[in-house]
């Protein structure tokens, strides 16, 4: 990511044939705003061919700005986007977000839609950093986002690295379905600043954590990604998972980094950058596993660490999930997920992330006895929705459809089994 150059004025975004000229504001960063015409979405890629989803829900994903001011150098999910996508390429090579600024009142609308009647959790935000400073505060585009949300009665979780502020926590208190996902992925700031240099001190947000947990707010540790031989000391975790427990944490969300041939350039230019030269030929013997394009950590090494994160979490009071960390069978090809050998808790979250639908005046509830867990739950009620279970990028007029298969499944049901739609 290039970080020191002169700004442009404007800047040209090719989408398919189409260029587009975009203004740079220079305040509060450099940063574009776009339009957009649709937003909700889902997780991508057929789990049906390959098993390659861990996420025990669907969702629908909200991305409200493209590129985030962390900038971190793992890298992260924003790198690999880059690659076909013009807006994150943007960020990568120049250091200029998006902002999304009609993300709001598209996702209102398309709330709204009558012929929309079943919905997925809202999730902030899969790719950036929601609360990302200093554009949210000026922007508040998540902030919106979740007050339509709470005043349609949907559920929904944010994950960040920042500060949410007060005004968030009140918008929650006492809301019951929205929770809220803290990434601390050390106790050292020095780490802070090499993999997170725009995020919040931990300690900060240990206290943001138990603000939200005194609130009443459901709060939850990400100790993901690991980063082998800066973070991964048994020390370490076990700082940060009894610190978490003490700020009210009950669950615990651990993996540990993968990347593709570009993470890895970015990767050990920054460890350069910082003096980490040395650990560059232990970190290519650890990164030798291949899935999917990308390096891994080798099992040996990722299973000794899941297991004893696995034994801190139990000796702190955490129920625990693994992200995306799976097994490549060289028989069938298929990726195992690793999660169901090692996750104590029902959903990845450790929380119920149920379905919605919308009832007869037209307003949302959480679907009865639905645990949100479609991936590997036994649901009585729509496992006759197998797209559910297979990550497919789901967009609005895919839950339309859903919306019309149940009624007719219900319709043909008796009124017993009605009651718990």
């Amino acid at each position: 990511m290039e970080e020191n150059h002169e700004i442009p004025d404007y800047v040209n975004i090719k989408i398919g044939k189409n260029n587009k000229l975009h203004s740079v504001f220079k305040k509060p960063v450099p940063h574009i705003i776009t339009l957009t015409k649709s937003v909700i979405h889902g997780w991508s890629g057929d789990a049906q061919k390959n098993g390659r989803r861990a996420c025990t829900a669907e969702r629908f994903l909200l991305n409200p700005y493209r590129g985030c001011t962390h900038r971190c150098q793992y890298p992260c999910y924003t790198c690999a986007f880059s690659s076909f996508s013009p807006y994150y390429k943007l960020f990568w090579e120049q250091n200029i977000p998006t902002v999304v600024i009609n993300f709001p009142e598209v996702l209102a609308h398309e709330l709204d839609n009558p012929d929309l009647k079943f919905a997925a959790w809202g999730y902030l935000s899969p790719t950036t950093d929601p609360f990302q400073k200093p554009l949210e505060p000026h922007y508040e585009l998540t902030y919106k986002i979740m007050k339509i949300l709470v005043e349609r009665n949907l559920g929904f979780e944010f994950i960040t690295k920042n500060i949410p502020g007060k005004k968030v926590v009140d918008l929650l208190q006492d809301y019951p379905y929205a929770f809220a996902q803290f990434t601390i992925t050390s106790n050292d700031e020095n780490f802070r600043k090499i993999f997170e240099p725009g995020s919040a001190p931990y300690e900060k947000r240990f206290d943001a954590m138990r603000e939200f947990h005194e609130a009443g707010i459901p709060v939850i540790l990400r100790y993901d990604p690991v980063e082998p031989l800066f973070n991964d000391k048994e020390e370490i975790i076990k700082d940060v998972f009894s610190k978490a427990h003490e700020s009210g944490a009950q669950h615990v969300i651990f993996s540990i980094s993968d990347k593709n041939s570009r993470y890895w350039d970015l990767y050990t230019t920054n460890l350069n950058r910082h003096g980490y030269r040395n650990l560059i030929d232990q970190l290519e013997k650890i990164y030798v596993e291949k899935q999917a394009g990308e390096l891994h950590a080798n099992l040996t090494y990722r299973e000794g660490l899941i297991k004893k994160a696995l034994k801190i979490a139990k000796e702190n009071g955490l129920t625990f999930a693994l992200c995306m960390e799976f097994i490549r069978d060289l028989k069938t090809k298929r990726f195992i997920d690793l999660n169901q050998k090692y996750k104590t808790s029902n959903n990845c979250e450790g929380i119920d992330t149920q379905l919605f639908r919308k009832n007869a005046e037209s307003k949302w509830i959480p679907i009865k006895n639905c645990d949100g867990n479609c991936l590997y739950g036994n649901c009585s009620n729509f496992c006759k929705i197998p797209s559910l279970k297979r990550c497919k990028a789901l967009k609005l007029s895919d839950w339309k459809k859903f919306t019309k298969n149940i009624q007719k499944i219900n319709n043909k049901s008796s009124q017993s089994k009605l009651s718990t739609f």
